[in-house]
């Protein structure tokens, strides 16, 4: 009794698919997970932060943000409050600023949010943590979360700011 091949492949084909559509179903969920554990909804446009920020202390220091596109791929992140530049990514660095800033980008849904021309918000607190909010859809992102590297990232563009 031989096997016929041309089952044994289609059985074949049929597990591989059923094995990449789990592995993106992992992935949908591993994503959902950390970014519902990592970025909390607020009131839009709420001026100060209350009940989380107790547990970070005192704001040290804020900085308002925004981003342009720039030719050839480049990304400026300016101080929004003068228009003076803190850092210009070339296309090969800042990985994570990048996915932030265009995750924050995905997440102003409605058309109201999406014309909002309200900058970012980088604050530093007291307690050594750094957040990103969004004012315009209230959500804020808990920088340390991601790792120190990723946070420091955050954190130069703040001693930026200071410096200049």
């Amino acid at each position: 009794m031989s096997k016929n091949p041309a089952s044994h492949r289609s059985r074949k084909t049929l597990v591989l698919t059923g094995v990449c559509v789990l592995v993106v179903v992992l992935g949908v969920g591993v994503y959902y997970l950390g970014a519902s554990a990592t970025a909390t909804r607020s009131a839009p446009l709420q001026a100060e932060l209350t009940d989380s920020s107790e547990s970070r202390g005192a704001a040290i220091q804020t900085l308002n943000l925004r981003t342009e596109d720039r030719p050839g791929g480049y990304l400026a992140v300016l101080d929004a409050s003068n228009d003076q530049v803190l850092q210009v990514l070339s296309p090969a660095e800042g990985g994570f600023m990048r996915t932030v800033v265009r995750i924050i980008a995905l997440d102003r849904r409605t058309e109201a949010e999406k014309r909002d021309p309200s900058p970012l918000r980088l604050t530093r607190w007291s307690n050594g943590s750094l957040t990103l909010e969004d004012p315009a859809t209230g959500l804020r992102y808990e920088l340390n979360a991601f790792g120190s590297t990723n946070a420091a990232a955050f954190g130069k563009l703040l001693d930026a700011a200071r410096d200049s």
